[in-house]
């Protein structure tokens, strides 16, 4: 909040390679599991580090559809409206191995990273610090729902590190994201080992 590296500070719409937009709208009765597209939900966004992309809801769309709101490595998808106040503008980057033909729903803003300016693992926990929530909360609007605008985020200022430096934290991170991954592999071979046992001894 108080910056006291010194670094650029900008309005987040600087960062970006293009405009803000609100997400995919379709009635519920279209979805189906044959579907050859995917969709990002508000839950799959909310309190992620990176978006979801596992057993989404599957529906056919048309390749305008597909041009307008695929979803690429380099997007940061908003909450834009949220039954919990605390939901709002919650961001999650979208992964790199991503499948094509996904798409974000009208309850999600995308906002395109440009990559030569920043690095979307520095971004997306950005997003989560004080200094970025604090300016969402205050543009937030309250009614039957909380919602935010595209100009919400968008005109909220960031600093901006160095490219290196930024490279550098999503290095680190990635490194956490293996050694998480091996610690809930080692828990779930321990949790079946544990179950093993109980049924041999009390089965």
């Amino acid at each position: 909040m108080t910056n006291p590296m010194g670094w650029e500070v900008r309005p987040y719409e600087n960062v970006l390679s293009g405009k803000a937009s609100n997400g995919f709208f379709a009635k519920n009765d279209l979805y189906s599991n044959d579907g050859s597209s995917q969709v990002m939900w508000v839950g799959d966004v909310v309190n992620r580090m990176y978006s979801n992309f596992y057993g989404l809801k599957k529906i056919t769309v048309s390749e305008q559809d597909i041009a307008k709101y695929e979803v690429h490595y380099g997007d940061i998808l908003f909450c834009r409206s949220s039954l919990n106040v605390d939901g709002i503008g919650k961001a999650s980057m979208v992964p790199n191995n991503v499948p094509t033909r996904t798409l974000f729903e009208c309850h999600v803003i995308r906002t395109p990273l440009d990559l030569n300016l920043c690095i979307p693992e520095f971004i997306q926990v950005l997003t989560t610090m004080d200094g970025f929530r604090n300016q969402i909360m205050m543009k937030a609007k309250t009614a039957t729902m909380t919602t935010i605008s595209q100009d919400g985020i968008v005109s909220n200022l960031i600093y901006v590190p160095p490219l290196p430096l930024q490279t550098r934290f999503a290095n680190i991170v990635q490194e956490i994201d293996k050694i998480r991954f091996v610690m809930q592999e080692g828990l779930k071979k321990l949790e079946l080992t544990y179950k093993a046992l109980m049924q041999e001894y009390f089965g």
